[in-house]
């Protein structure tokens, strides 16, 4: 329970008229301050982590080849579209590999490589021979991304 007393009780400076409720070890939510302190610190933890992982990898994961997946599910018969884009205003390489992995074959059905061009987009349609999951695999600046597509 909050103990309630006058603020400037014993000092000339206070009017007497404004009372507050003092915490005391107990919050006003019944925790404990210093479970309270705890629980801040981890937060302010984790937001100091977060900012820092933040900004040691903004360098790193420059978008320079921009990569296409168009959707999780297409039917037997449809195509798969891959594709690539430079950015050229971010600077950087331009080369890049993709491929296409067939789960049910067990191989590769499609494979390409070469320079992202900044005139716009370069696509390639693969039609999957089988019903199944297939993993479209795009590497451009030593960053590996896997989209995953399932064939009905």
């Amino acid at each position: 329970m909050p103990s309630w007393r006058e603020p400037g009780a014993g000092n000339s400076t206070g009017s007497g008229r404004i009372r507050y409720a003092s915490a005391g070890r107990r919050g006003l939510g019944g925790i404990t301050v210093e479970a309270m302190r705890k629980k801040i610190a981890k937060i302010a933890g984790a937001i100091i982590l977060a900012g820092a992982i933040a900004l040691t990898s903004a360098g790193a994961a420059s978008a320079d080849v921009l990569v296409n997946y168009d959707g999780g599910t297409i039917h037997l018969g449809q195509s798969v579209q891959v594709g690539v884009w430079y950015q050229s205003f971010s600077g950087g390489p331009g080369s890049y590999w993709e491929g296409v992995w067939s789960v049910p074959q067990h191989r590769w059905i499609f494979q390409h490589y070469g320079t992202a061009t900044s005139r716009g987009w370069q696509f390639w349609y693969v039609k999957p021979a089988k019903r199944g999951e297939y993993h479209t695999v795009y590497v451009a600046n030593g960053n590996r991304v896997t989209f995953y597509t399932k064939v009905k």
